[in-house]
């Protein structure tokens, strides 16, 4: 067992067992939750487990390694993705976190402007005008029309 660092058990150990166990997986390996389970001593469905194997595709995901591990559970295993793979993931998780943009910009533009502060007013513009960048992208790559974004009443 691990010695205790700062209230917890150190990652590390359990992540390098794991890199020397699989190295670079190949594309399209499964990697079963059990074997992985065994090999770091924590059951599945604990917290362990999922701390471990964050840490352990975040290390898969740089260099030299690039791999992306996804859950299928209806395999019980990761499955590492091939480029294509890759890429659809990587798209549907940018197309998610643009869906969360769009909601927070609708939100900030229900605020009612007048009962900001100055520094609440410029806060709002400038997060208007990231996320309104974000959704412009988007759209432009999607070749839809753009928004409205109401118009600003501060000075810059």
């Amino acid at each position: 067992m691990a010695r205790i660092f700062r209230g917890g058990v150190p990652l590390e150990p359990d992540v390098r067992k794991l890199i020397d166990r699989f190295g670079t997986p190949n594309e399209n390996a499964l990697i079963p939750y059990d074997e992985i389970a065994r090999l770091i001593s924590a059951a599945y469905d604990t917290n362990r487990f999922r701390s471990v194997v964050r840490a352990w595709r975040k290390q898969l995901e740089r260099p030299p390694h690039v791999r992306r591990l996804v859950a299928q559970s209806d395999l019980g295993a990761y499955r590492v993705l091939d480029g294509d793979g890759h890429v659809k993931h990587a798209g549907r998780r940018i197309r998610q976190a643009i869906g969360g943009i769009k909601r927070q910009v609708e939100s900030l533009i229900n605020i009612d402007p007048s009962r900001l502060s100055a520094d609440g007013k410029l806060s709002r513009d400038h997060e208007l005008l990231s996320g309104g960048t974000a959704i412009a992208y988007q759209f432009r790559m999607s070749r839809r029309d753009l928004p409205k974004l109401p118009e600003s009443n501060t000075r810059r």
